[in-house]
């Protein structure tokens, strides 16, 4: 894939006159497989809008700057270890659970969840690093998954009771369970068809007590996933009785959000700020 520009393709937004020199240069984005997500924060640390734009090659490469940037990106491979086994010189190690030798077009980057008392390894494209750099100022990068990790444990903390919950992609499926607010399992499964995530999601269920059967499962997409994700979950209905978008947001820098911006169809965009 050719990261020479980006289109605008769809966008939510609300009108915000607020200012404020915490957030008002704060930009979120997040890159996957099939575009760029931007939302776009007032001075009150409001999400005012979510612009979603795609790749495409152009003889004019359009460039996007903005002061600070907080990027999430979804990795290749990842794996999360436990910090009292972690070392940093062996980071590209234990991603040969995955992989038998770390492509040269990768980078390894790495992460403390310190919610997790643990360190997210992953691998992004070292294209897309390097494109992430020229369009934007000043960026910080972050795996996709670490934000959803982050929230996701503050939301069991909200339930006590035990949860599981998952995201779906056209191309991938995270899924993670809790209890008494330990993460007992997390997986990053590749999916092609429905089909994929419905296995995926049941045998990881069955892998669990039966508990898990009755009690809550939690569900996040992002914009352009919306249909495929949405055909899934109905499918699984037929399965599972208790299913249900992912609602709210704790972060206090998250207030008086535009109805038309769904939480649960953004998920990872907006759990980046978890990650600041």
């Amino acid at each position: 894939m050719k990261y020479e520009s980006i289109i605008h393709k769809t966008k939510f937004r609300k009108s915000s006159s607020a200012t404020d020199a915490a957030f008002s240069h704060l930009t979120l984005a997040q890159f996957s497989s099939e575009g760029v997500q931007i939302a776009t924060i007032d001075g009150l640390g409001s999400i005012t809008g979510i612009d979603l734009y795609g790749f495409h090659s152009s003889p004019d490469p359009v460039e996007i700057k903005h002061q600070r940037t907080i990027l999430t990106i979804d990795p290749i491979y990842s794996t999360l270890v436990p910090n009292s086994i972690f070392t940093q010189k062996k980071a590209a190690d234990f991603l040969n659970f995955q992989i038998a030798k770390t492509p040269q077009e990768m980078v390894v980057l790495t992460e403390t969840v310190s919610e997790l008392d643990a360190t997210l390894v992953y691998g992004i494209d070292a294209h897309l690093a390097a494109f992430a750099e020229n369009i934007f100022q000043e960026v910080k990068i972050h795996s996709s998954s670490k934000g959803l990790l982050s929230y996701w444990k503050l939301l069991h903390t909200n339930h006590q009771k035990p949860i599981t919950c998952i995201h779906i992609e056209n191309n991938q499926l995270l899924i993670s369970c809790w209890r008494k607010n330990e993460l007992l399992f997390f997986t990053t499964q590749e999916t092609q068809q429905v089909e994929d995530v419905i296995y995926h999601v049941l045998y990881s269920l069955d892998q669990l007590s039966e508990e898990f059967n009755q009690l809550p499962l939690v569900w996040s997409t992002s914009i352009s996933s919306k249909t495929f994700a949405e055909k899934a979950i109905e499918i699984l209905k037929s399965y599972h009785s208790h299913i249900e978008p992912l609602t709210g947001f704790d972060k206090q820098q998250i207030n008086q959000l535009d109805p038309s911006i769904q939480i649960h169809q953004s998920a990872k965009l907006i759990s980046s700020l978890l990650c600041e």
